[in-house]
């Protein structure tokens, strides 16, 4: 039986939706850690749903834009990520913040 580990993460707001990026997170991972200087658990996950993720090439350039949240080693990696308050990805600057993890319980 594995250990429940709780993962440390990070969303990044205004994420371009490349091909590349879209078809292979491997690709968005490397991405970002080899321009950013830092290292992530697992790949980024895209927070859209799939009709959107697939209908990517219908939608208009300003429309191609999306969220992703991505889990680092610790607290302390989150703290230096988000106090440089933004992440290049692709060439572009896309605001970081903590992200929240909300349960559906009520």
């Amino acid at each position: 039986m594995q250990k429940h580990e709780e993962w440390i993460q990070v969303v990044a707001h205004g994420v371009y939706m490349h091909d590349a990026f879209l078809s292979n997170t491997d690709t968005l991972k490397e991405e970002i850690e080899s321009y950013n200087n830092t290292v992530f658990k697992g790949n980024p996950i895209w927070l859209l749903k799939r009709e959107r993720r697939e209908a990517v090439y219908t939608l208009a350039l300003p429309e191609r834009y999306a969220s992703i949240v991505f889990a680092v080693e610790n607290e302390e990696a989150r703290y230096q990520l988000l106090a440089r308050k933004q992440i290049s990805i692709a060439g572009r600057l896309d605001y970081l913040a903590k992200f929240q993890n909300i349960s559906l319980k009520t």
